[in-house]
């Protein structure tokens, strides 16, 4: 029986990474796309429980979610009138990522004083 050289064993532990971690990802780009296309309640929800997802399954892995990722589900809470929630993801980021401090803050503010900015009514939702 033959050993597969080091290169192979190689190949395959880079393959094995990048297949696990793509699959957190797999779904999130098409789902920000629609989320973006669509601007409806319910494109925001279904994008919303993706990130909730992703997020949920790095902690559970001891893990840190990706940079951005809770304060862009905190985006998407503070503009479902979920305020109270968006602020404990907007605390976790800066929890991953203290170097995130200046964006989170800025978005505290639009939170706080921008609340038509946060949940913008679309054509379809005025009727």
């Amino acid at each position: 029986m033959r050993i597969p050289n080091p290169g192979f064993w190689l190949l395959l532990f880079y393959a094995m990474l990048f297949w696990g971690c793509a699959s957190a990802w797999e779904r999130y780009s098409e789902s920000l796309y629609h989320s973006m296309q669509e601007d409806s309640p319910e494109a925001r929800e279904k994008h919303s429980q993706l990130l909730q997802e992703i997020i949920s399954d790095a902690e559970s892995k001891g893990q840190k979610p990706y940079p951005g990722l809770c304060a862009e589900y905190a985006f998407y809470l503070a503009r479902m009138q979920r305020t109270d929630q968006a602020s404990v993801y907007l605390e976790k980021e800066i929890q991953y990522y203290p170097e995130s401090i200046t964006f989170v803050r800025i978005l505290e503010r639009m939170m706080r004083g921008a609340k038509d900015v946060l949940s913008p009514t679309t054509e379809s939702e005025k009727k």
